[in-house]
């Protein structure tokens, strides 16, 4: 009769169990939420996450609190989510350079991007684009490659922010191929390159057009080309590289803006991020405050996250190479 019995039980435990786990998920979130995000606050990924977090606390009526763990080439916070429980409570914002780059950079990892983070949602599209002083010549980078190249310095540097960034790389390359000879100065973030530049500590450097947008338009430093396939829409009449006579692939590149959880997280939350996460898109009032920040709202699903990242993954292998950059 025993025999029979724990079966039995075991068969309700199990049961119970599943439905236990079913009604958190059904009724999650139930306390504050964490978005690691591997960048500095008040920078244009800083930006975007806040923004979302913002909608995403309206719609479930809980915090969803933004933890900056900026370093190690965004490293650090992807660790920080990694050592995290895949409880549905803790998730990292990913982008191409920190999801992708350190593979190419660093010898070893304590977690591999590709199967310890899963996809959630895409957030928005990174243009990327070179910036000068006021004092170079020149409006262009053709024009400011041109000058360098008649007028060499000994003593010539290029910011980006951060080692293995796709600043970093880009500049390198361009050092390499046109013989700039600039050495690299890796800043902690974007907002100190960008102030770098204003006050022609550096003659040039690479950031993200949303944070050097409202400077460019006060005059302050130049946007010397886009390094995105087409012209932005937000700055139209900047020319991009390949207009400039700079055809390589590698500097035609929009970056991801994304959301990714971390292994064994719940399907059933992942799915109610992604859908909230689409939905905020949606919204027309949301939407302007992207345009008005300079920036592509994206807002799809996790098939577009995931693919935008396997494309990339074979452009950062190549750039790695052209930059000359070895793993350490």
């Amino acid at each position: 009769m025993m025999n029979k019995i724990k079966p039995a039980l075991l068969a309700i435990g199990m049961a119970l169990g599943a439905s236990g786990a079913f009604s958190q998920d059904a009724n999650w979130p139930q306390h504050p939420v964490t978005i690691v995000t591997p960048a500095a606050a008040g920078g244009g990924a800083d930006y975007v996450v806040r923004m979302f977090s913002e909608k995403l606390q309206e719609k479930f009526k809980q915090p969803f609190v933004v933890d900056n763990k900026p370093g190690a080439s965004g490293v650090l916070g992807l660790q920080s989510a990694f050592n995290a429980p895949a409880d549905g409570y803790t998730f990292a914002f990913g982008y191409s350079s920190n999801m992708i780059a350190p593979r190419y950079q660093f010898n070893k990892l304590a977690f591999d991007a590709d199967t310890d983070f899963i996809p959630v949602a895409s957030l928005t599209t990174n243009e990327m684009v070179i910036i000068g002083s006021p004092k170079i010549p020149g409006n262009s980078f053709r024009d400011f490659v041109d000058y360098f190249q008649k007028n060499p310095k000994s003593d010539s540097f290029y910011g980006s922010y951060g080692e293995g960034s796709y600043a970093h790389l880009i500049g390198n390359y361009l050092s390499l191929e046109y013989k700039l000879g600039a050495a690299h100065v890796a800043y902690k973030s974007g907002p100190q390159l960008l102030l770098a530049v204003i006050n022609n500590e550096i003659p040039w450097g690479i950031l993200p057009l949303p944070t050097v947008k409202p400077m460019v338009d006060s005059g302050k430093v130049k946007m010397l080309a886009v390094l995105s396939p087409e012209r932005s829409q937000f700055a139209p009449e900047v020319l991009t590289m390949k207009e400039q006579g700079f055809p390589d692939p590698v500097l035609a590149f929009n970056g991801f803006y994304g959301l990714f959880a971390k292994k064994g997280t719940s399907p059933a939350v992942i799915k109610k991020m992604e859908t909230a996460i689409v939905e905020i898109s949606r919204d027309s009032a949301f939407r302007e405050k992207f345009v008005n920040a300079s920036t592509i709202l994206v807002g799809g699903n996790s098939t577009e996250l995931s693919r935008d990242y396997k494309q990339q993954v074979s452009f950062y292998k190549s750039l790695f190479e052209k930059a000359s950059i070895k793993k350490k």
